[in-house]
């Protein structure tokens, strides 16, 4: 074991990355909570407010001034065409009357009876021309009524319209798009909250932790992933060095000896300790003692020091040679061990990875 050993965690982002992403399963979870999250206050806001309260009211009250107007101008239009029924008549009359002035007075012999007939076509005419303007006037006023009510049956049509859009409801498309902002938003609190994961996350992840983090001489990894089906699963194994086929006797084989190597020469008693199950501990000591010599070297599993008195007073006749399994020991147990040994100046020989 060197002689600093750092107790900070050290967080690298492709060990991040790999957390998260085998973790890809709540990460969707989340994305689908939130898009239905987001679909479901969009529902309960309802359609966008096109137009405020107050425009609605302010439509729908001129919809009924404008109907009565259309009323008014219908019943003028009315009185109009019977005045101009009448003012036609008028005409009709005059207009024949003028005719029988005229047969007379073609007719007429006597300069007096002219005279007076003339004056009487005159005036007819007068008159007929007077008629004639007041037909007019009301055909204008038929016309301007008409005009009005046309133009006040367009502006309501378009008041119904507007009123009719404000009521509909909520169509797919402003939910789908509340959906994919609540989908999106869920990529980023699932990420954020499975980095707080990993942040704080208390087992150890990686093998390498055990000399990087602890200050353990590494002497190998025996660690093999579970086989989970997925792509996922496959490429995050390959990205981070892990392989479910890994040959675990060659595993061991070579970090027995790497112990060789490192005692060559020597007769040593070797106990395997860590904070995990006494159960594993004493299979790993089993594998190694298979490819280390008997003659030499001697092993032993001890339980748990942190929690185990005996233990504690057992490691002073050995080197120990430190176990830990990825997701399984606890950080902070690992510290309390790391600095029992360092305190207790027992000689370390290095740490397996599990």
């Amino acid at each position: 074991m060197s002689e600093t050993i750092c107790y900070n965690e050290i967080q690298d982002w492709k060990g991040a990355v790999a957390f998260v992403l085998r973790r890809w399963l709540i990460l969707a979870l989340i994305i689908v909570a939130m898009a239905a999250v987001f679909g479901q206050m969009r529902i309960i806001q309802g359609p966008e407010a096109l137009y405020t309260d107050a425009e609605l009211e302010n439509m729908q009250q001129q919809i009924i001034r404008n109907n009565s107007t259309i009323e008014k101008d219908e019943g003028n239009i009315i009185a109009q065409q019977n005045t101009l029924e009448q003012q036609q008549k008028t005409l009709d009359s005059y207009k024949s009357t003028l005719e029988e002035l005229q047969r007379q007075l073609e007719k007429a012999e006597e300069d007096s009876i002219r005279l007076d007939l003339s004056n009487r076509i005159n005036t007819t005419n007068s008159t007929i021309m007077s008629v004639q303007t007041q037909i007019s006037s009301s055909e204008q006023a038929i016309n301007n009524f008409n005009s009005e009510i046309v133009t006040l049956k367009s502006q309501n049509e378009s008041y119904q319209e507007k009123l009719a859009l404000s009521e509909q409801p909520l169509g797919k498309r402003e939910l789908v798009k509340s959906a994919v902002i609540g989908g999106i938003a869920g990529i980023f609190l699932g990420v954020i909250i499975l980095l707080l994961w990993y942040i704080f996350y208390g087992k150890l992840q990686r093998y390498w932790e055990l000399e990087q983090v602890y200050g353990y001489d590494l002497l190998g990894s025996v660690y093999v992933p579970k086989r989970k089906i997925g792509l996922v699963y496959y490429l995050m194994n390959k990205w981070e060095g892990y392989s479910s086929k890994l040959d675990i006797e060659k595993e061991y084989d070579l970090i027995a000896a790497r112990i060789e190597l490192l005692n060559y020469g020597q007769e040593k008693a070797f106990a395997v300790t860590g904070t995990i199950n006494i159960k594993y501990l004493e299979e790993v000591a089993g594998h190694l003692r298979r490819f280390l010599p008997e003659e030499n070297y001697t092993l032993t599993a001890i339980p748990n020091p942190v929690h185990n008195p005996e233990s504690i007073r057992d490691l002073k006749k050995y080197t120990v040679i430190v176990v830990e399994k990825r997701n399984i020991s606890r950080k902070h147990e690992i510290i309390q061990l790391t600095k029992l040994l360092r305190t207790g100046n027992i000689k370390v020989q290095g740490a397996i990875g599990a």
